[in-house]
């Protein structure tokens, strides 16, 4: 088969000329939409998190409103977050920031003990990072790298 502009030309025909054959460019381009969209359904707008990496500054306010201000209580970040703009995954259970790649979940580790952990990207330099957090909790874990400008900090108190 040869191609021409947009019409693909097929095996000979019984008169001897070539029978034009159906073009498939648009089927093929509906059949890759179709594949992507089903490959993105799970991940509805309500369980991601928003497409600008989170100065340190706001990473560490947002850590100190949800995880710093209820660790008596994380219930009570609970709540902050249903009331916040957070877009909240039911299934995960994790709250996702609209506007920055940064989300929060408080996980029970027992005996009423319970760790609120927030996971984000930035692009400052993780010393940056490692003092922002420090300022508003100075004994919360040290941020977990997972790659270079993702990482996760948590604060460890009550349910």
């Amino acid at each position: 088969m040869r191609v021409t502009g947009a019409i693909a030309h097929g095996p000979l025909g019984a008169d001897g000329g070539r029978q034009p054959e159906k073009d498939t460019t648009m089927t093929i381009a509906t059949r890759g939409l179709a594949v992507l969209a089903l490959a993105l359904a799970p991940l509805g707008a309500s369980s991601q998190a928003g497409p600008s990496p989170a100065p340190a500054a706001v990473a560490a306010d947002l850590f100190s409103q949800v995880c710093v201000s209820n660790r008596g209580d994380y219930d009570g970040a609970v709540d902050l977050l249903g009331q916040m703009s957070m877009n909240h995954d039911a299934e995960s259970d994790i709250h996702y920031h609209p506007q920055y790649d940064l989300s929060f979940k408080v996980i029970a580790v027992g005996n009423g003990a319970a760790y609120c952990s927030m996971v984000w990207s930035s692009t400052n330099a993780v010393p940056a990072n490692v003092a922002a957090i420090a300022t508003v909790a100075p004994d919360a874990d040290d941020p977990v790298l997972f790659t270079p400008t993702l990482m996760r900090t948590r604060l460890l108190g009550k349910e």
